[in-house]
C-alpha cells in the first residue's frame, strides 16, 4: 500500500513532545500527528506494526513520541512494537474518546485526529494491557466459555426440534443427553427431521 505524506515542514523535531493519534483497520492505518495543537503530518499505511513505528522514527528523530488509539479487534500487537521502539503508546476504550456535538460525522483522518488532540491535551487514559502471557490465559477460558455457550445452543435447538414434532412432552424437563438424542431418533417422524438432529448432533459431539 502507498504511503500518501502530508507534512507541515518544521526545521528540527529535536526535544519536541509529538502526539499521535491512530484509526486502525484490518488493512492499513490512519495517523495524524499534532505538535503545539497543529497538525503537522497525515497519511496512511498498511497496517503492520513495525513499518509504522518504523515510520514515525524516520520521520520524527529525536522528538518524544506519544500515540494512541482504540481498543478492538486488532489487540495489543501494534502496542507492544510501538512500546518497544521507545513510543509511549497507551490504548483507549472507545467510548473515553470524546464526541464534539458538532461533530458527530465519523470518517477515518478525524478520528485519528481527536485521538491526537486529546492525547495532547491530556483528556486520554489508556487501559490495562495484559501482558502476552495473561492475553494466553484469557484466550483459553474465553474460548471455552465460548464452545459451553455454542453446546448448550445446540442442545436447545435439538429440544425445540423434538418439541416441534411431538417427540417431547412440554413438562419434560430431562437434561438433554447424547441417550435422550438417540432415542429421539429413534422414533424419528420423517428422514428430514432425523438429518437435521443428526447434524445439530455432530456440531455438539465435535464440540
Amino acid at each position: 500500500m502507498k504511503t500518501s505524506l502530508n507534512a507541515t515542514p518544521i526545521s528540527s523535531y529535536k526535544g519536541q513532545q509529538v502526539y499521535i493519534g491512530i484509526d486502525v483497520h484490518k488493512r492499513r492505518y490512519v495517523v495524524v500527528v499534532q505538535i503545539n495543537q497543529t497538525v503537522v503530518k497525515k497519511w496512511s499505511t498498511a497496517a503492520v506494526p513495525e513499518e509504522l513505528a518504523q515510520q514515525l522514527l524516520r520521520f520524527f528523530p529525536e522528538a518524544t513520541l506519544h500515540s494512541a488509539y482504540e481498543a478492538g479487534f486488532s489487540g495489543y500487537v501494534l502496542h507492544r512494537v510501538l512500546k518497544l521502539h521507545g513510543i509511549d503508546n497507551i490504548v483507549v476504550h472507545a467510548a473515553a474518546v470524546e464526541v464534539s456535538a458538532h461533530s458527530r460525522v465519523k470518517t477515518d483522518k478525524r478520528d485519528a485526529q481527536k485521538l491526537a488532540s486529546q492525547l495532547e491535551a491530556g483528556r486520554l487514559r489508556g487501559i490495562r494491557v495484559p501482558t502476552p502471557e495473561q492475553e494466553q490465559r484469557r484466550l483459553l477460558s474465553r474460548t471455552r466459555s465460548q464452545l459451553v455457550q455454542q453446546r448448550s445452543a445446540v442442545q436447545n435447538q435439538i429440544r425445540m426440534k423434538a418439541h416441534q414434532f411431538g417427540l417431547i412432552a412440554p413438562e419434560d424437563r430431562r437434561q438433554m443427553s447424547h441417550k435422550l438424542v438417540a432415542e429421539l431418533l429413534e422414533r424419528s417422524p420423517a428422514e428430514a427431521f432425523r438429518f437435521v438432529v443428526e447434524v445439530h448432533w455432530q456440531v455438539w459431539e465435535f464440540k
